[in-house]
């Protein structure tokens, strides 16, 4: 595990990032709809089951701009500038982790299975090097690692 141990962190890493960027894009979704709002001239407004609209007195129109200007155009500069570094993380991480070569975080299959296979079956020092690490994975003593066998084996 202590060999594994850089790649599940760059898998946690890379689920935690996606999650959290999920969370900063409906984050601005929302305060960019509130900045739209206090931006308008007119408002939109329900009254009796009905759907008005009304030209903003121009103290309320000078507020809102005030209000826009202050809290929602610094929140929003603020949120756009952690977009980037946040796409950036996730990037690099998921680089990290199709550069790794951990067989626990890569679950071969269909086509790329039968080509590990077959290069196994005829590459003898490709073989050797991966036999070589997973007895480095199974740790233990020299006597352990000579019974070392596939778990499909019991099966």
């Amino acid at each position: 595990l202590p060999a594994q141990l850089p790649e599940l962190f760059a898998a946690a890493h890379t689920g935690t990032a996606a999650f959290l960027l999920a969370f900063v894009l409906r984050l601005r979704l929302g305060w960019g709809f509130v900045q739209r709002r206090l931006k308008e001239r007119v408002t939109y407004y329900e009254a009796n089951q009905r759907g008005f609209l009304s030209r903003k007195e121009p103290e309320a129109a000078l507020r809102d701009r005030l209000i826009e200007r202050s809290q929602v155009a610094p929140s929003l500069r603020r949120i756009d500038k952690s977009l980037l570094p946040l796409l950036a993380s996730i990037v690099v991480s998921t680089q990290a982790l199709d550069a790794s070569d951990v067989p626990v975080l890569r679950t071969l299959s269909g086509e790329n299975a039968t080509r590990y296979t077959n290069q196994l079956r005829g590459d003898d020092e490709f073989a050797a090097a991966e036999q070589a690490k997973a007895r480095q994975r199974g740790g233990g003593d020299a006597s352990e690692q000579e019974n070392i066998k596939p778990l499909y084996c019991d099966s």
